[in-house]
């Protein structure tokens, strides 16, 4: 038996992730920035892409912050904006009802956590839908855990405060590498989410499938 479920957080828990980071970054923020700056929103895309792919080597950031709202609201001088561009970005966020009855079923009887690399500013207002916070035991982020990335050293981070051993931990996630390589090379027994579909071991094509594979391999 497992102590733990874990969860990772975008592409996982949220679905159309990828719809989320386009409206956040390619639509919302350069709306913004044209109406600051008084152009269009064809310059202000623009000038704001070329920043997005040319600062990350230019000022040498780091990954931390190449991934930050605030960062970029700062650097376009779009500080006041923040509230309420996180207001407009809640009613983006996608979360299935199978995910939901997910959730409601294993927090019956096990201590679920989120593991995410998330921006920090979005973390809330994703687990306010549906209200899905109130399954979770405990939320780990790169923010709270003061890391830089979702690695080896966040995973051990956890560990520590969970005071748990890697073999009491089921994970599952979409990255393949962060939600599956490096905890299985810790011990933990992760779950790779591939919406499309793998016969490798441990992949599971939805989070039914993994709730079905935790019982029969008689985790839970």
């Amino acid at each position: 038996m497992i102590k733990y479920i874990s969860f990772d957080l975008d592409g996982t828990l949220i679905h159309e992730n990828k719809k989320f980071d386009y409206i956040l970054w390619s639509v919302e923020i350069p709306k913004l920035y044209a109406k600051k700056n008084r152009v269009s929103l064809k310059e202000a895309r623009k000038e704001i892409f070329s920043q997005y792919y040319s600062s990350k080597y230019i000022d040498k950031l780091n990954d931390k912050d190449w991934t930050r709202v605030t960062y970029w609201l700062k650097r376009f001088r779009l500080e006041k904006d923040l509230e309420n561009l996180v207001s407009k970005m809640k009613k983006h966020v996608n979360i299935s009802k199978k995910t939901i009855g997910v959730l409601k079923r294993l927090s019956k009887k096990h201590d679920l956590i989120l593991i995410t690399a998330s921006d920090p500013q979005f973390i809330k207002i994703k687990l306010e839908t549906d209200r899905i916070e109130k399954y979770f035991k405990r939320i780990f982020s790169i923010d709270s855990l003061k890391v830089q990335n979702k690695d080896e050293k966040m995973y051990l981070k956890v560990l520590k405060q969970l005071k748990a051993k890697p073999e009491e931990i089921a994970h599952v996630g979409d990255g393949r590498k962060v939600d599956f390589e490096i905890p299985s090379n810790l011990g933990i027994i992760a779950f790779h989410l591939n919406h499309k579909g793998s016969k490798e071991k441990n992949s599971v094509k939805s989070l039914v499938e993994f709730e079905q594979k935790l019982k029969a391999l008689k985790l839970i």
